[in-house]
């Protein structure tokens, strides 16, 4: 190896060392190697010399630094190796050349062999990796902001390993040799608790077990003083199974002298595939359902089902999780696909003697219940952890169940599969902004991610927080170095394209949304494309009826269809009641569908429903509410009733209900508008009026109603112009702005006058003598203003 970053930063040439000045050669040399084969722009080796404050004469010192270390790679017999492109610079290195190379590279080894079931292969490559690093901390001595980052992430990666290690050695059965290293890592890092359930495993192991529970003792009084809250479920069941004495811990058994004859011994199959390398946001998934299969053996069979829609990553965490606790199921690991590549269930038949024959039982025909009674048969009493992934519904799974309490169960689904008897539930959510990230770190690097915190931020709106949609786009980002993250995120901005941005070699985002979308039957499908013509993030359940045309209650069981199969997910954010939402991607998949299935008249006649739900529901809160005490002019624009039913139960608590649906009301004003009806749009912003006025909602008030104003001058409604003035009138009246009220009085006035609506006239009149009695100036004579 020439390059030396785990450690103190360090270049070896074919001649000589590389002599490094200190300060910012050393900074900028350590960013070109931590991204080593990519574009590194000036401005981020600016960003990491100076942080926030670069002098005026920063890339002109960056030309020198890299000018000065292209004349000492050259001494010391490197030759060429930094590049200029535009807009930065690029250090080429070979395999093998960087040690941080080298430790990815033996490390990717090592966990493909042990999900192999080579176990002394994976912690020699695991021990090869772990020796290339020169103390515990990489780049030592070198002080910058931007770096601090990547030196936290790569000593976490470190330690990370280190954990991986000791797994496999602990399942060769060799704790004797793993005590003293887990005592000092287990001290230095007080709080990582996988150290310390490795330390308390191997101290029981070696027939330890006071020291063991000692240990459990002094982590728990260093979590509770410190963090204020007990050790992790895993930790504290560890601790439990030593108590008991509970010979699950007991380490494997040391290999025969006198092997049994291998046509009699049973196989033991290790069907794991490779583990994901950019895992990131799941810890306490992780060590909820490590530690219930870890259980396993104590009671019923183990059973945890990962449930979440396409992309949100429940395959890499479930191999991630099944490596994880490998070590405990000595006699093996299951790995079983319950769907095909086109997303079609497999049937249970097929998947059962496929696992029947990984166990060397004789192949042999029968009905579903005979393979799965052979299937309970080879696995009884063995400790052997059977994942499948992908699960349509709980038949699928039910005959695959194991019989033995000595195996554990991992399943992955789009739907909760709450059928399963004794199963834990996990459902997935989208991953944060600080997890997003820290994945986008992994894929582009430090460097890249940090110096566009915007455009990143944009990136993971739009994947809408999905590992599979972020790691498409990470990976083209990083097979296309010239891309800033913003050209990616300006490109998944076009609504037209941005589905098709969201592919990259076998990665597709879309391929898993057509297969949910095609479980649900003809009219779920119809709905979840019309949802889109809802106007914002959230919505309530009875959208459903207007939108399909369908007053009853089959909306509402597609509306649950949908969610079941993850299409539609339930909002727990947004007040009393259920709310609903469509996540990002679903909903520009949704708009494709729409576009393609629907004519302009049906989506323009499935809007209009819409708006007049809520122009129905908006008139009857209004007249619970405020009554007759507040009059309104109503147009005759064509309303759509919601049955009675369900009205009364939206509105028992009016006022409350307007404060619930304010932002969706308020909008369906401007949709109105959008789709050219005039008359729906400013009857339903007139009617909100008394609302806005009861609550206090002036702003809603006035936007609504220009909005509304402009509609109606655009289509000529005379009469519509007329009420949105003279209620724009009350609200100046309301702020107390009485000029204002006079002169859109006036102009309400004469339009009533002309169209001949004498209701209209009247109120404008009463608002008139309401002014003279505030001593405003007479009407007649005011100044009209628009």
């Amino acid at each position: 190896m020439l390059f030396h970053v785990l450690g103190p930063l360090e270049v070896s040439g074919s001649r000589k060392p590389v002599s490094l000045s200190a300060g910012r050669q050393q900074v900028v040399l350590a960013v070109l190697l931590l991204e080593a084969n990519r574009l590194v722009p000036v401005h981020r080796l600016v960003d990491a010399v100076w942080s926030d404050a670069p002098p005026s004469t920063a890339r002109g010192q960056i030309h020198t630094c890299v000018s000065g270390l292209r004349r000492r790679f050259e001494t010391a017999g490197l030759g060429g190796r930094i590049g200029t492109r535009r807009p930065g610079y690029l250090l080429r290195v070979s395999d093998d050349e960087l040690d941080l190379h080298r430790f990815d590279r033996l490390v990717a080894e090592g966990r493909t062999a042990a999900a192999a079931g080579r176990p002394a292969e994976a912690a020699q490559r695991f021990r090869s990796a772990l020796g290339l690093w020169r103390g515990d901390a990489p780049l030592s001595g070198i002080e910058s902001d931007l770096l601090r980052a990547a030196v936290t992430s790569l000593t976490e990666r470190r330690l990370s390993v280190i954990e991986e290690c000791h797994a496999v050695e602990l399942a060769q059965g060799r704790h004797h040799e793993l005590v003293d290293q887990l005592l000092p890592l287990a001290e230095r890092h007080p709080l990582r608790e996988q150290l310390h359930h490795q330390l308390m495993l191997a101290l029981h192991r070696c027939r330890r077990p006071g020291d063991a529970l000692a240990a459990y003792r002094a982590i728990r009084r260093r979590f509770v003083a410190e963090l204020g809250i007990e050790p992790s479920g895993a930790l504290r069941d560890l601790h439990d199974s030593i108590l008991r004495n509970d010979t699950a811990l007991d380490p494997p058994p040391a290999p025969r002298a006198a092997a049994v004859p291998a046509a009699a011994a049973p196989m033991v199959p290790r069907m794991l595939p490779a583990g994901n390398p950019y895992l990131t946001g799941r810890d306490d998934v992780v060590t909820t359902v490590a530690g219930l299969l870890r259980g396993s053996g104590t009671g019923g069979v183990a059973t945890a089902v990962l449930a979440g829609r396409a992309g949100v990553g429940k395959t890499a965490l479930a191999v991630h999780i099944a490596h994880r606790v490998a070590p405990g199921f000595p006699d093996g690991q299951l790995y079983a696909r319950l769907d095909d590549e086109h997303g079609e269930p497999v049937r249970p038949e097929a998947v059962l003697e496929r696992l029947l024959r990984v166990l060397g039982v004789p192949a042999a025909a029968g009905s579903r219940d005979e393979l799965a009674a052979r299937l309970r048969s080879a696995l009884a009493g063995r400790r052997i952890l059977v994942v499948l992934d992908g699960a349509v519904d709980e038949a699928q799974v039910l005959s695959l169940l194991p019989g033995s309490a000595t195996c554990g169960v991992l399943v992955t689904s789009r739907h909760r599969l709450t059928g399963l008897s004794g199963a834990k539930v996990v459902e997935l959510a989208e991953l944060t902004i600080q997890h997003a990230t820290e994945l986008l770190i992994h894929l582009l690097g430090i460097a890249r991610v940090s110096a566009e915190p915007a455009a990143t931020f944009d990136l993971i709106e739009l994947c809408g927080g999905l590992p599979l949609a972020l790691r498409i786009a990470g990976e083209r980002l990083a097979a296309r170095p010239h891309w800033s993250i913003a050209e990616l995120t300006e490109r998944l901005g076009d609504g037209q394209r941005h589905l098709d941005e969201l592919s990259h070699g076998p990665l597709d985002v879309r391929p898993g949304i057509a297969t949910a979308c095609a479980r649900v039957g003809p009219s779920a499908q119809r709905l979840f494309r019309l949802l889109t013509l809802v106007d914002g993030e959230h919505f309530p359940t009875w959208v459903a009826g207007p939108l399909l045309g369908d007053p009853g209650r089959a909306a509402g069981d597609d509306l649950e269809a949908l969610v079941d199969a993850q299409l539609v997910a339930v909002d727990r954010r947004s007040g009393p009641g259920t709310h609903y939402r469509i996540p990002k991607l679903l909903r520009s998949y949704a708009r494709e569908l729409l576009v393609r299935k629907e004519t302009p008249a049906t989506r323009a006649a499935a809007s209009s429903r819409l708006l007049g739900a809520w122009l129905h529901l908006a008139e009857q809160a209004h007249s619970r509410a405020v009554g007759h005490s507040v009059p309104v002019l109503h147009g005759d624009a064509e309303r759509w009733p919601l049955p009675v039913p369900l009205a009364d139960q939206l509105l028992r608590h009016p006022l409350e209900w307007f404060e619930t649906e304010r932002a969706g009301v308020v909008r369906a004003v401007g949709q109105a508008a959008d789709l050219g009806s005039a008359e729906l749009c400013w009857d339903l912003a007139v009617t909100l009026a008394g609302l806005m006025r009861a609550r206090d909602h002036l702003e809603d008030w006035r936007e609504t109603h220009t909005t509304a104003l402009t509609a109606c001058r655009q289509a000529g409604d005379r009469r519509g112009e007329a009420v949105i003035l003279y209620s724009l009138g009350t609200l100046d009246m309301v702020e107390q702005r009485y000029d204002e009220a006079s002169g859109r009085l006036a102009l309400a006035l004469r339009a009533f006058e002309e169209i001949g609506d004498d209701k209209g006239r009247t109120l404008c009149l009463r608002g008139v003598a309401f002014l003279s009695r505030v001593g405003s100036e007479p009407l007649l004579g005011g100044r009209a203003t628009r």
